[in-house]
């Protein structure tokens, strides 16, 4: 009797297992992808913040088919390729354009330079050859500019204090490591010292309030709309999982979660962007390909159903902020008044040819839809205030102020913006066809 209980109870088991592991592979697996960037100094995301977003994993065999999007021809062939490939990827023939210096701490007790990286080897002083050049960080430079200026709010504070470069283009001293990669430490310290945000203990690695809010909501709009019908999780393009970070911060990459999901007998899968425009870089390049490239390798990408959510424009809290921030200096005026609203943008400027080879760069980036997206965002905003508004003020948003959305008509401008930029990047003729700041005002 004992025994047919216990057969019993193993076939009751497996049963149970049987029907949860339909239920879970009947799921909806919701990716939310995102930088994952947090509120102070991280060194586990500094580092690693140009591996997927900037460089990304180059082809190795020609013709593999897992290598979803990548960009180039063979052998110059990657997943992002928006940088020149001898920067990004080592190359016999120019192998100081991907390593020349190394980035360092300097110690006074030691007398020497250590790296941010506690991996990498430090450097006594005593060993430097005399012909290596050794330049504080806030004198380094890149084309002619600093790369890490004092604080330009003071013009005296060095928010790296300590910090070295050691060696250059001209006179290397290469540490084995990629300098763009390297470069990342430096950057975001600098950043956290012009934001004036935590640089080292548990609080530097926090996202943002914000961001945590914004999470939780979702989270239980999620529940609350959907039950266990969908299983929700975060990955981001830089993930924090080093030592560097403690444990209740750290994150996840996108495509480790996107396997995690697949492991887990998951074939249903959304993957939806945080707030965002509308770009391929974002959700193609990034959110897309790397996702399906993990699927791929997995073997499992044919049996998986995947759609995305891709979010056009920051509407409605596109707006919201918009309103509430420029209502104090509309209202300045009496009512009644008419006002001209001239609307910048950034501007893509990234006039560049997609071109492969040692020193090419095959990313579409000419080919962006970032011009149409960002008109969209201003047609939104238009009306907004103009519902916010129009009813006690006279808003011109139009040459002649006439009833148009036609953008050659409206006052919609690139602020940051190169002569490519304004012509469309048509390389036909002379004429401008998008307006810069100083032609809308």
């Amino acid at each position: 009797m004992k025994k047919k209980s216990c057969v019993g109870l193993f076939c009751l088991l497996a049963v149970i297992c049987t029907q949860a592991s339909y239920a879970a592979t009947d799921k909806v697996a919701v990716l939310i992808t995102g930088w994952g960037m947090p509120v102070g100094y991280n060194f586990d995301y500094a580092w690693t913040t140009s591996d997927y977003p900037r460089i990304g994993d180059k082809t190795e065999v020609e013709g593999d088919p897992c290598k979803i999007g990548h960009v180039g021809e063979f052998p110059y062939q990657s997943h992002i390729n928006m940088i020149p490939w001898a920067i990004t990827f080592p190359t016999e023939e120019f192998p100081d354009a991907y390593d020349s210096y190394g980035i360092y701490i300097y110690d006074n007790e030691t007398d020497t330079f250590n790296s941010p990286n506690p991996a990498l080897a430090s450097i006594d002083n005593s060993t430097l050859p005399d012909n290596v050049t050794i330049v504080p960080l806030r004198l380094a430079t890149e084309r002619g500019a600093l790369s890490y200026p004092l604080d330009p709010r003071d013009n005296a504070t060095d928010h790296l204090t300590g910090w070295y470069k050691i060696g250059d283009f001209y006179h290397p001293y290469p540490n084995g490591v990629s300098d763009l990669v390297e470069s990342g430490p430096p950057l975001y310290m600098w950043l956290s010292g012009i934001f004036g945000t935590p640089t080292e203990g548990d609080e530097a690695s926090a996202f943002p309030a914000a961001v945590t809010a914004q999470d939780e909501y979702l989270k239980a709009l999620m529940e609350n709309a959907f039950g266990d019908r969908v299983d929700m999780r975060f990955g981001y393009y830089t993930a924090m999982a080093g030592s560097a970070t403690p444990d209740k911060y750290k994150t996840k990459m996108e495509d480790d979660v996107a396997e995690e999901f697949a492991n887990e007998g998951f074939r249903k899968m959304i993957i939806a962007r945080e707030t965002t425009d509308h770009n391929r870089y974002a959700n193609e390049f990034m959110s897309g390909n790397y996702v399906k490239e993990r699927l791929c390798e997995l073997g499992v990408l044919d049996e998986m159903e995947i759609y995305q959510s891709r979010q056009v424009g920051r509407t409605p809290e596109f707006n919201a902020m918009n309103i509430k921030n420029l209502r104090p200096f509309i209202e300045l005026y009496p009512e009644g008044s008419t006002i001209a609203m001239v609307y910048v943008t950034r501007g893509l400027t990234w006039g560049k040819a997609e071109t492969t080879g040692v020193f090419g760069a095959a990313h579409p980036w000419s080919r962006e839809v970032y011009h149409e997206n960002a008109y969209l965002n201003y047609l939104s905003w238009k009306q907004a205030l103009q519902k916010e508004f129009g009813d006690r003020y006279h808003l011109v948003f139009t040459k002649n102020d006439i009833d148009s959305d036609n953008r050659t008509e409206n006052f919609y401008s690139y602020g940051l913006s190169t002569d490519v930029d304004l012509k469309g990047y048509s390389n036909e003729g002379s004429a401008k066809v998008y307006y810069g700041l100083r032609d809308a005002i």
